[in-house]
């Protein structure tokens, strides 16, 4: 039976934990290449003292660059909201966007158009490029017209439905839904869509959200992208969508890798407490993490948290992990082994604390700072303008003292740091309508889960 866990339970590191990482060795990361992508796992620590009740392991895949020589062609279902709220420019710079978009597909891509208000319409079947289809597509972009509420999940269902019968090995297959509303016809539960994404997701379909202007529910775009297996954009201007469209193509015809998993084999006692930003599901003692795909050069770092057992001095093995993944140059299924991790329980905590690996320390940290970010945001789109400030001040004055500590890898961290400052500054300024701070509270929301994501 598969559960989903998506909590993150991270310590709040103070700046001395984290620099007493510039002691002594880190441990030696467990590192493996399979085809166009490597893995490298570290933990947090080689040492655990005999009171820690958990352990982190970061584990960091890197897609080979250049490997994307020969472009893959794509299924993409664009899935466009249009409803009443849609009225305006939001709609022309919407069909503009879809133009704009089919322009850059070269012949022999598959698209397919889907679009919502209070029904659901299939305005371009699943259609092979080339001159004359791209003149049927054009036509049926522009006669796209607003009206009625917000069937997202029939917008969903239906591009699913369409897609299915054309996956296939040779093609990176995408759903990219945009939307700048509440879903309030058919299913509006967050988790009941996100089963919907995961579903498709385990059948070779990734799904990315667009969230339009400050109306939509961006929890339930994250939740659809993490697992689906995508990416999700704010889009604070209608007149922003081609760009990011463009982008979410570019990354389409550079995959290198699908469907990549990670899999983590617990010995007995061993628990995984929690993943930030991805959906997991496990089953048994396997335990499986949802990345979606990877395009040339790209890289992702996992932070996993173990709960370990009760202390006994000696070796704690952690367990082993596996890359999945089909390599999107000949549709092959794809292994790297990492191998076994294991600690070491000690009682002294000085070594133990000595024993720190600062890469694995500044990025969790960098996910503090995303999850206070987060915070910040509720509590800007709740109104309460004081408790933002309070929890962004926090936050930053311990990311820019911790990331101090951490030399260069530390700089990513001061980078965020700064990115939290801005925030921080615009909240200070008190936007004066709901609909600033709602904005600014989604930007806050975008850029956490960006971090959470890297």
């Amino acid at each position: 039976m598969l559960t989903v866990l998506l909590a993150l339970a991270l310590p709040l590191l103070s700046p001395f934990d984290l620099r007493a990482s510039d002691a002594l060795a880190a441990p030696p990361p467990v590192t493996a290449i399979a085809g166009s992508l490597s893995l490298e796992a570290r933990l947090e620590r080689s040492l655990v003292h005999t009171s820690a009740a958990q352990i982190h392991a970061l584990v960091k895949l890197t897609a080979a660059d250049g490997v994307a020589a020969e472009r893959r062609p794509v299924n993409l279902a664009l899935v466009l909201d249009r409803s009443g709220s849609m009225a305006g420019r939001k709609i022309e710079d919407a069909r503009a966007a879809a133009l704009a978009l089919v322009g850059q597909l070269q012949d022999g891509d598959r698209v397919t158009l889907v679009s919502y208000g209070s029904d659901v319409r299939v305005d371009v079947p699943p259609t092979v490029l080339d001159a004359a289809a791209r003149l049927e597509v054009t036509r049926a972009i522009v006669r796209i017209r607003h009206g009625g509420r917000t069937n997202l999940a029939g917008g969903l269902k239906v591009a699913y439905h369409q897609l299915a019968p054309h996956r296939d090995a040779d093609r990176v297959t995408r759903v990219v839904l945009v939307s700048d509303g509440l879903a309030n016809v058919g299913t509006t539960q967050p988790r009941l869509l996100a089963a919907l994404a995961r579903a498709d997701w385990q059948e070779g379909t990734v799904t990315t959200t667009l969230g339009l202007g400050v109306d939509y529910n961006e929890d339930l775009m994250t939740e659809l992208a993490v697992h689906g297996g995508g990416g999700f954009y704010h889009v604070s201007r209608s007149e922003q969508l081609a760009g990011v469209l463009s982008d979410e193509l570019a990354h389409m015809q550079a995959t290198v890798a699908r469907q990549a998993t990670l899999e983590l084999t617990l010995p007995e006692g061993v628990r995984v407490r929690a993943v930030h930003g991805h959906a997991v599901a496990q089953e048994g003692r396997t335990v499986l993490v949802t990345l979606g795909d990877l395009s040339a050069g790209q890289s992702r770092s996992i932070l996993w948290a173990l709960e370990l057992p009760h202390a006994q001095l000696g070796a704690q093995p952690l367990g082993e992990i596996v890359l999945h993944y089909t390599d999107a140059r000949d549709g092959q299924r794809r292994a790297a082994r990492g191998g076994a991790m294991q600690v070491t329980w000690t009682g002294d905590r000085t070594a133990s604390e000595a024993s720190v690996d600062p890469e694995v320390a500044a990025r969790m940290a960098e996910l503090q700072l995303a999850a206070a970010m987060a915070t910040a945001a509720d509590h800007m789109a709740a109104g309460d303008l004081d408790q933002a400030q309070q929890v962004l001040g926090a936050a930053t004055r311990r990311a820019r003292s911790n990331a101090a500590g951490f030399g260069a890898v530390g700089q990513p961290l001061a980078d965020e740091a700064a990115a939290a400052e801005a925030m921080l500054d615009d909240v200070k300024k008190a936007p004066a309508s709901p609909k600033a701070r709602r904005e600014l509270a989604k930007q806050g929301k975008a850029k956490a889960f960006e971090m959470s994501r890297q």
